[in-house]
């Protein structure tokens, strides 16, 4: 494998995105980069870090302040 392409799937698979800091909790999203079944992992943290829950989301699901929300207000079931 070619080290770009190699240092591309390191970023990707160690990317965070903090989008929601309501009541003192984090929204996060990592993107699995897997050859075979591409997927991210949404995830719930509390203001101390601890990850209360996770759940494998598609990777092209799409996080923003509206779907982390909408995430919060269905108990953090996965999304559809």
């Amino acid at each position: 494998m070619h080290a770009g392409v190699r240092s591309l799937i390191a970023t990707l698979c160690n990317s965070r995105h903090r989008i929601a800091r309501s009541r003192g909790i984090t929204v996060t999203l990592r993107i699995v980069p897997d050859e075979f079944e591409p997927h991210a992992l949404l995830a719930v943290e509390d203001a101390g870090g601890e990850r209360l829950t996770e759940v494998r989301v598609g990777a092209g699901f799409k996080l923003s302040a509206a779907s982390a929300e909408a995430w919060a207000e269905n108990e953090y079931r996965r999304p559809s």
